[in-house]
Formats: structure tokens, C-alpha cells, sequence
């Protein structure tokens, strides 16, 4: 799983995507978590904490609104394309791209720390969804050491616990699972004390834990290859309709670009 070179990124509405596939994130990955072992074996500095963006079209009409939201989008170490808007708007470009999911990207970061001993830390979702989506991945693979898990929010009152149970196991990736753009703003507020409480990579998931625990279905294979994975979860989930309407807006947006 060798990393050969630095990802490319090209541009969606003036975000940055870069052009990864699984393989290549999970290279990405395990060369971080490499590098910051070590450092703390050589050094007693801080190693550096890496984020991953999973960006979909909702998060990128959020971020034309909100330069804040944009900033922590760019400033981003990694930034993958989740939601076929997405590959659509960089093939619209000429640019080949391969959808990577924040579910994909978890299922197969269980499968590298099964291989190598990587610690993981599953965040957020609802009472007791962090739990059973880490027995399900400990279920899946054996090998994989105790997954810490907790269901605190991003309210400030929460922050304490969090960095304290953080700071007990000492993760190397931590998997946010607050919702979007609500997960990035707090990895990126508490960029320094998440570095200081081991976590070599963080990354937000939207609902990978409801995906992976069970709780929600995943759309057939089918649906998902031809990138109809949105029309399942807004039938399982029709209260979702309002957040859809930001697709229609992404669309026209990226053909006004050409």
C-alpha cells in the first residue's frame, strides 16, 4: 500500500477535491500515522495532527455561504470525494474521479489497523450508535485492537469528557460522526488539543456509524455504483427533502463554471 506521490487535486466551485481512491486514502492514512510514530519515538515534540475532509455537494453549497466553512475545507490535509456530485462536476471538467465514501473509507481504515495495530476512535451518532458500529467492526475483523467509542456531542459542555477519553486511549485516527459542517468546525477548533491527545488523522463521517451499526440500511450495490445511494436514504429518510435542495443549486453552480 505503498504511497507513490502527494495526491492532485483539482476544483469544484473553488474547494479542492483530490483525485484518490480508496487505496490511495488509506496509503495516505497509514504513511500519517507512520510518520507521527515516529516522531513520538525519536522526539518528544507534538506530531502533527492530519484532517480529512469527505465532501459532498451539500458541504460545498454550505461553504460558498460560509467563508469560515470553506477555510476549514481547504486547509484540509485530505480532501475526498464523497457524494457523486461530486465525481459528476469533475468529470463535467474533464477530470477523472472516483468516489470514495465516508463508510468505504471507514470499513476499510478497520481493515489497515486490523493489519497493523492501529488504534481507532468512533465519535458521536446517536446513544449507543458508536458501540455497536465498533462491535461490527471488530466482528468483521479480529485482529483489530479495542475500538474507543463515545456518543458526546460537540456542545462545549462535552469538549472535557472528550478530550479526556481521547486522551486515555490515545487513538491514531479519530472517525467524527457529528453531522456536517458541524464535525469539521469542531476537528478544526480543537485542531491542537486533538494533536496533543495522540490522534495522528480525524475525519469527519456524517452517518457511517447508522450504516455500519445497522441502524440504516445501506442503498443495494446497484444504486450505489450508478450513484443513486441519495434517492434510497431520502426514501428511508424523507424528512431529509430540504437538505436535497442544495443538489438542484450545486448543479447549476458547477455548469456556470464552464
Amino acid at each position: 500500500m505503498a504511497l507513490e506521490a502527494p495526491p492532485t487535486a483539482i476544483e469544484v466551485l473553488g474547494l479542492p477535491v483530490h483525485q484518490v481512491d480508496l487505496a490511495a486514502s488509506l496509503a495516505q492514512i497509514a504513511k500519517w500515522i507512520e510518520d507521527n510514530h515516529h516522531l513520538h519515538r525519536c522526539t518528544p515534540t507534538l506530531a502533527p495532527l492530519h484532517t480529512i475532509v469527505t465532501l459532498n455537494p451539500e458541504m460545498v453549497m454550505a461553504a460558498q455561504d460560509d467563508p469560515a466553512l470553506a477555510s476549514v475545507i481547504i486547509q484540509a490535509n485530505l480532501t475526498i470525494p464523497d457524494g457523486i456530485g461530486i465525481i459528476w462536476a469533475a468529470r463535467l471538467r474533464g477530470q477523472k474521479m472516483v468516489r470514495v465514501t465516508g463508510v468505504d473509507l471507514l470499513e476499510g481504515t478497520a481493515q489497515l489497523a486490523a493489519q497493523r495495530g492501529y488504534r481507532i476512535f468512533l465519535l458521536g451518532a446517536g446513544p449507543g450508535v458508536a458501540a455497536e458500529a465498533a462491535s461490527k467492526l471488530a466482528a468483521r475483523n479480529p485482529l483489530l485492537p479495542p475500538v474507543g467509542t463515545s456518543s458526546r456531542g460537540p456542545q462545549n459542555g462535552d469538549k472535557a469528557g472528550i478530550l479526556a477519553a481521547l486522551a486515555d486511549t490515545r487513538p491514531d485516527i479519530l472517525f467524527v460522526a457529528f453531522g456536517s459542517p458541524a464535525q469539521e468546525r469542531w476537528i478544526a477548533g480543537l485542531h491542537n488539543e486533538l494533536g496533543q491527545a495522540g490522534v495522528s488523522v480525524a475525519v469527519g463521517v456524517g452517518g457511517a456509524f447508522d450504516f455500519i451499526s445497522g441502524r440504516i440500511p445501506r442503498a443495494p450495490y446497484w444504486m450505489r455504483r450508478v450513484g443513486l445511494e441519495w434517492v434510497y436514504r431520502l426514501w428511508l429518510e424523507p424528512w431529509r427533502w430540504r437538505r436535497m435542495l442544495a443538489l438542484p443549486r450545486f448543479v447549476l453552480a458547477a455548469c456556470r463554471t464552464l
